[in-house]
């Protein structure tokens, strides 16, 4: 019985410890972001900001629904933080390099790197996020979150939706500018 218990506690203990990781997610990262000095944070409203144009197929209509939130984080640099700025650089950077994360590309101009990730099947992706950071700027990340979104599909729509920017509450970015 004694050996049946401690081969019990041994597993659970085992299951306990790799199902708790020290690996900082995305979501986790945005929250705690939302709350730092210097961070400016936004949930974008997507219903409000995409809507499609009149006489829309269903198609652009139901692409646009697969559309559920943007959310948006930015560190601006300054003489002060250059050390928090390396940090928060180097977590994002950490971030993005699990494997759940997949590239889709990045450029590099004027001293600002952007890299474009996703998740998910690259046909139904779940969250797309643009990852971007400049010495003279700051480091910063948007995320598009949805379900089951189709690439080739939402660039259609892209050209067959209205965007209302009156939606969008840009004052809390403009610093950035």
């Amino acid at each position: 019985m004694k050996k049946t218990t401690t081969i019990i506690s041994f597993v659970l203990l085992v299951l306990f410890g790799t199902a708790c990781t020290n690996e900082k997610s995305l979501q986790t990262y945005l929250v705690e972001s939302s709350e730092k000095e210097g961070y400016m944070y936004g949930d974008l409203p997507v219903q409000l900001l995409l809507s499609p144009k009149e006489g829309a197929s269903e198609e652009v209509k139901t692409t646009a629904k697969s559309i559920q939130k943007i959310n948006a984080a930015f560190f601006k640099k300054t003489a002060e933080n250059g050390t928090a700025y390396e940090t928060e650089m180097a977590t994002l950077k950490t971030i993005f390099s699990h494997k759940k994360y997949k590239t889709l590309g990045s450029v590099k101009a004027k001293g600002m790197n952007m890299k474009l990730y996703y998740t998910g099947d690259a046909a139904e992706i779940d969250e797309v996020i643009a990852f971007g950071y400049s010495d003279e700027v700051g480091v910063g990340v948007a995320r598009i979150l949805g379900k089951n979104m189709n690439p080739a599909r939402i660039m259609e729509m892209l050209g067959k939706i209205d965007v209302n920017m009156d939606a969008i509450d840009l004052n809390q970015f403009k610093t950035i500018f």
